[in-house]
């Protein structure tokens, strides 16, 4: 079935970058922080920018937390970046 896709005229297999650009997947800033040292990620959260955006960037805050570090801030661009 897939090679029969394949053969379509037009059809073109997408990398999950370009799919994540196609579907508007949502972005989220999520800045680390601990013993005077910060580090700032872009996180691309996979889904259709929304507001399950912040659900994936708790998600990441509360494994860096268990991971050592002492504070975790997300910003998701479905809320506007800086609100």
């Amino acid at each position: 079935m897939f090679q029969d896709l394949m053969s379509t005229e037009g059809v073109t297999v997408l990398s999950k970058q370009r799919q994540t650009s196609v579907n508007g997947g949502g972005k989220c800033r999520v800045t680390y922080t601990s013993g005077g040292t910060t580090f700032t990620q872009e996180i691309s959260t996979g889904l259709i920018q929304g507001p399950n955006d912040s659900i994936v960037a708790n998600t990441h805050c509360v494994q860096a937390i268990e991971a050592g570090w002492d504070r975790c801030q997300y910003d998701c661009a479905y809320d506007g970046f800086g609100r």
